[in-house]
């Protein structure tokens, strides 16, 4: 799923986002699942398009019948400030 807004659609546009998410739940074996959630985010001023940022993050956990294990994995990418 993907989601884009833009606050102003005129010549103006102040700030362009994309946003987008992906879930998706394996079965592995009979006793062992995987879930993996992804997120990511855009974004970018008309007026300083050299601060725009970008975000991601991934969780993925691992889950059996006796305990599970998650890895939360987030970067951030921005541009340089003058």
């Amino acid at each position: 799923m993907w989601k884009i807004g833009m606050p102003n659609l005129g010549h103006t546009m102040e700030q362009g986002t994309l946003e987008g998410a992906r879930e998706e739940r394996v079965q592995l074996d009979p006793l062992t699942r995987l879930h993996g959630r992804h997120r990511y985010t855009a974004a970018v001023a008309s007026r300083r398009p050299d601060l725009a940022r970008m975000e991601s993050t991934t969780d993925i956990r691992l889950e059996r019948p006796v305990a599970a294990t998650e890895v939360v994995v987030t970067t951030v990418t921005a541009a340089g400030s003058p």
